[in-house]
């Protein structure tokens, strides 16, 4: 035939929109960066979708046993009350998450190189610094001062920069061992795709110490501050990302300032808090509160079966499966001028918490349908059970501090165990940033 197909910019409305209906959540977004006509027309498509018509909507992000396709998620959305399939970009996304910020999640690969992906729109961000810049980590060398591909040396040592062959000697890792000892959570001070100055916060061992890069820094700046920089469980930024805030294990939050003079210095927000003990702390911006707009979170876990364990620890010889689950959340506002907390039994009545394998963060209900009130919704992030026993069930879940109920997400718990499920609010946006 002697006529031409014309360009796929002038196909009618019906038939494009008819197309567009086909594609799954990330082909759907990235097609509205054709041009003009398909941004109008996959719009019009996404302003029927549940999920992506309501852009606040808080999702559960996870994997579960597909069978057929290894490298696909599953967003649940708790204001639609069903889960959404997403393509992952590579099967390195599946070896570890490391928490989700602003719609990206941040994973770990066998080589220990962090990679940040959007699971909605497929895109991938891995020009991060090297391991081998974070303070503690080096390469290895042999006897001819050669680089020993895949090894590593840490040197587990803090501020003080001593290191004692009885306390903290060297230790040599492959880069699979590196991964799995070194990253314990990563957290965004926003959306890359906004174009601003994304700042990248790692939380590492030894001993949850703080490093941070922009995106295209060469290296991981470390916190090292006199007097301890170390013990940290939670990072949280204030919305023009200038200052970090991080929380150490007994609640103790300090403020430090990226950009200010002296670099890093460090102010104390709260002092230590007896009611943080044994807990998992979580760092909340709550700006709808009168005051400091702080929030400390208190979540105590224990055995799910307090009777076998009770039994196993007088004889380990006794089954006992090992799984725990939360038992109670307490919610604390901060008073940074006295330097207390003051426990509180609601949230005002309009707001709901976000925890867990995640930038802790609170939510208008009145955004997000579905999402009930005084409501706390909960992920597995405990370190010494959710990182140490990766085979165990995962404890998901709803808190309500009107009554201190426990409710599920989902009756069927779809998920795996590994990688850890995480909450995530879908970023619909492309960023420029990328690198491979």
């Amino acid at each position: 035939m002697g006529s031409h197909a014309g360009p796929w910019s002038n196909l009618p409305a019906d038939v494009l929109i008819t197309i567009l209906e086909t594609l799954d959540i990330g082909d759907l977004v990235r097609a509205g960066a054709v041009c003009q006509w398909w941004n109008a027309s996959s719009s019009n498509v996404r302003g029927q979708h549940h999920l992506l018509s309501r852009p606040r909507t808080p999702c559960l992000l996870y994997t579960a046993d597909t069978g057929d396709d290894p490298n696909v998620a599953s967003l649940y959305s708790l204001t639609d009350r069903r889960s959404y399939t997403v393509p992952l970009p590579g099967p390195h996304v599946h070896r570890r998450w490391l928490g989700t910020s602003h719609g990206w999640l941040a994973t770990t690969d066998d080589d220990a190189t962090l990679h940040l992906v959007n699971p909605v729109t497929g895109q991938q961000i891995s020009n991060l610094p090297p391991v081998t810049t974070v303070e503690t980590v080096r390469r290895l060398f042999d006897e001819d001062g050669a680089v020993v591909p895949g090894w590593y040396v840490v040197y587990p040592y803090d501020w003080t920069l001593r290191v004692e062959p009885l306390v903290n000697a060297p230790m040599t890792m492959t880069a699979r061992e590196l991964s799995e000892y070194l990253y314990l959570r990563v957290f965004l001070s926003s959306d890359p795709s906004d174009g601003g100055d994304c700042i990248v916060v790692l939380l590492h061992r030894p001993d949850g110490q703080i490093s941070f890069a922009r995106l295209g820094d060469p290296h991981w700046t470390w916190i090292r501050t006199p007097t301890g920089n170390e013990l940290y469980v939670d990072v949280a930024f204030r919305a023009d990302g200038r200052k970090l805030y991080g929380m150490r294990r007994d609640a103790t939050i300090h403020e430090f300032d990226l950009n200010g003079e002296p670099a890093l210095e460090r102010a104390t927000i709260l002092p230590a808090q007896e009611c943080a003990m044994w807990h998992t702390n979580y760092l909340v911006d709550a700006p709808w509160l009168v005051g400091d707009g702080w929030l400390l979170v208190c979540r105590y876990m224990g055995a799910a079966n307090l009777q076998a364990y009770t039994a196993w620890l007088a004889d380990r010889s006794v089954p006992y499966d090992g799984v725990w689950n939360t038992h109670l959340i307490k919610v604390y506002r901060v008073d940074s001028a006295a330097g207390t907390v003051a426990e509180i039994k609601d949230l005002g009545g309009h707001h709901a918490l976000i925890l867990g394998c995640n930038n802790s963060f609170g939510l208008a209900v009145a955004d997000c349908p579905g999402i009930l009130p005084n409501h706390i919704y909960y992920t597995d992030n405990e370190e010494q059970y959710a990182l140490y026993t990766p085979e165990c069930a995962r404890d998901i879940g709803v808190y309500n501090m009107g009554d201190g109920s426990f409710h599920q997400v989902l009756p069927a718990s779809p998920w795996l165990d590994w990688p850890l499920p995480a909450w995530i609010i879908p970023s619909f946006n492309l960023a420029a940033h990328q690198g491979s």
